[in-house]
Formats: structure tokens, C-alpha cells, sequence
């Protein structure tokens, strides 16, 4: 235990001294996550991610799912290239959801913006 509050405030400290400098170059702020579009209950109404990479896609699909779905189950997401559907040059990826009453649904992404970055 007492080992586990070392350790904290070490990392506390580190984080402390480690703000930029005059002389360290300054990071870019990465773009801001957008969401627009449908409900996601089919890919004609899919929920519309923009963000620059894969991973801040799939981090927004599941903020978005849990912000609507409070306690759904995630029985899996299409990832794979066969499963992922295109239509009129978009990809969407499926997202499969178990609700706490017991209820299936698809949730439809469209993740084009993002796709393969």
C-alpha cells in the first residue's frame, strides 16, 4: 500500500516538472470530435463520426453508445474489412448492442472521414 503512494506521487511529481519549456516545441491540439447524423438504427440514418484516426472514431462510437445506451452490452463491432459495409462511397461500421432489458440493436457508424488513418 505504502508502496502504491510512492509510486503516485512520483508520477505526480514527474507530471509536475514536465511542462513545456520555451525552448520545446509545441503540440498541436488535435481536432475536435464531431458527431452528427441519425439514431445509427440502419446506415441510411447512420451517427456521422469526424476525427482525424481510427482510434478517436472508435473512443467516440463507444462515448457516444454509452451517453444512449446507459448499460448496454457491446456484443461486438463489423471490424473487419469484409463485414464493414460501403454504400455511395462511405464506410460504416455496425455496432452490435445488447440493452439491459434484453433488446438487440445494430447501431450504424459512418467512419469514412477517419478510415484507415
Amino acid at each position: 500500500m505504502a508502496w502504491c503512494l510512492l509510486c503516485a506521487l512520483f508520477l505526480i511529481g514527474c507530471r509536475a516538472t514536465t511542462g513545456a519549456s520555451a525552448s520545446s516545441p509545441s503540440l498541436e491540439p488535435s481536432a475536435p470530435v464531431r458527431i452528427d447524423g441519425g439514431d445509427g438504427l440502419g446506415c441510411q440514418n447512420a451517427v456521422v463520426i469526424h476525427t482525424p484516426s481510427d482510434s478517436e472514431t472508435v473512443d467516440a462510437a463507444f462515448g457516444w453508445l454509452a451517453d444512449r445506451y446507459p448499460g448496454y452490452l457491446d456484443l461486438g463491432a463489423s471490424l473487419s474489412p469484409s463485414v464493414v459495409g460501403s454504400r455511395e462511397s462511405r464506410v460504416y461500421d455496425l455496432f452490435r448492442i445488447e440493452l439491459p432489458s434484453g433488446e438487440r440493436k445494430g447501431i450504424c457508424f459512418d467512419i469514412t472521414e477517419s478510415w484507415g488513418k
